[in-house]
Parts: structure tokens; sequence; C-alpha cells
């Protein structure tokens, strides 16, 4: 379970239902992934995505100049 937006899990149940679903805490901004059926390099961007979403932003900034 990764927490996103709301419009996100949206998308992401509606392009690829295999792979994700929603929950009885999705309006809350969980969505179950099932690892069985994601590739590994789209966990990882979904995974970011969530961690960006809920990680205060001035960490988020210093991890962006570092790149």
């Amino acid at each position: 379970v990764v927490k996103l937006p709301l419009a996100d899990q949206a998308a992401l149940v509606q392009t690829d239902p295999d792979a994700f679903s929603l929950n009885a805490w999705s309006h809350q901004g969980a969505i179950t992934v099932h690892l069985k059926h994601i590739q590994l390099a789209r966990f990882r961007k979904v995974v970011e995505a969530a961690w960006r979403h809920v990680a205060p932003k001035k960490l988020v900034a210093s991890i962006d100049n570092e790149s």
C-alpha cells in the first residue's frame, strides 16, 4: 500500500487494474499495489511519487538539488 492523491489513484486503477486496486483506506489516499503484476521500474516510480506526496517539502527540495 502506498499513499497517493486521489486523482493519481484513479488513473492508476483505470490504466492498470491488475497492478493497482482501491481498498478501505483509499478515500484517505491509500492504494494497494499488487507486486505480482507490476514491473520493478514502475513500482519504483510509484513509491517515489508516494514519498514525494508525504515527505516534507524541504526534504524533497534537498533531494532534488542533489541530482
